[in-house]
């Protein structure tokens, strides 16, 4: 039986008759909006067998297993603030709390179509190729 720590980054890991559960070392990256799609990379070990990823006990919208020691995942939708994340395997589990934090988007960009007069983005354009 082997048993490890290191704490700085909440990475713990634990083996039991040679099946070892996963240890997560970090979450980058740790936050993203609330509406999700955050694509965040989570790095640790004994990540191979992976069979869910989680933020606050929702499952992530898709999560790819990269290596052993490295899982790819996209965040699912949620309210603001920090969030547990934990994957599981069939070994057990690991949690980071509070690993993700949710936060409101600053401004939402949407373009405004500009009403100019035909051939007007024809004659910008020109002068931008001609200054070059």
């Amino acid at each position: 039986m082997r048993f490890g720590r290191y704490c700085c980054h909440k990475f713990i890991w634990k083996c039991d008759g040679g099946k070892c559960g996963p240890g997560i070392a970090s979450i980058t990256p740790n936050s993203g909006t609330v509406t999700g799609g955050t694509s965040v990379t989570i790095n640790g070990s004994y990540l191979s067998d992976a069979s869910a990823v989680t933020f606050d006990g929702v499952d992530a919208t898709r999560f790819t297993i990269d290596s052993d020691t490295q899982i790819t995942a996209i965040t699912p939708p949620h309210a603001v603030g920090l969030v547990d994340v934990m994957v599981m395997t069939p070994s057990g589990s690991a949690t980071v709390a509070g690993g993700y934090i949710y936060f409101e988007p600053i401004f939402d960009f949407t373009p405004t179509p500009l009403d100019l007069p035909e051939g007007a983005v024809d004659a910008v354009y020109s002068q931008l190729l001609w200054r070059c």
